[in-house]
């Protein structure tokens, strides 16, 4: 199966990406993640993108990771360059990439969403550090 199913709206995080390794989850679990229909049309969207440049080069299947220049990788710090520069353009305050986790696990829970399902998304431990965290 792969990362992601279109169809029913999720992502499946089955690894982690850090210091220039792929490497199992922390717990050495996976979950998914629910996309939204929006999300979901705008990842679509972007595969296919990439399936047509893929064929216009010549290259056969198109790179499937997100974030990567001329097919390898980015590092961590240079996606974080980019997203201040996206921040400061968009004038918005300064805040650090993972603050999206938490600002996601926060509009769960003001629109009504149980701390156990937000739990799952996150891959948190248990309730109680959703409840300390995010409540």
């Amino acid at each position: 199966m792969r990362d992601r199913d279109f169809a029913g709206r999720f992502i499946k995080v089955t690894r982690s990406y850090k210091r220039g390794r792929v490497t199992e989850t922390k717990n050495g679990k996976f979950r998914r993640v629910d996309m939204s229909e929006q999300l979901a049309d705008t990842l679509g969207g972007f595969l296919a993108q990439r399936k047509r440049e893929a064929l216009q080069a010549g290259t056969g299947e198109p790179v499937e990771v997100i974030f990567h220049r001329a097919g390898k990788r980015m590092e961590q710090n240079y996606i974080r360059r980019v997203f201040k520069g996206i921040l400061r353009k968009a004038g918005l305050r300064d805040m650090r990439f993972h603050d999206i986790r938490h600002t996601f696990a926060s509009l769960l829970l003001t629109f009504g969403e149980s701390p156990v399902y937000v739990k799952e998304q996150l891959g948190l431990p248990s309730i109680q550090i959703t409840v300390d965290i995010y409540g």
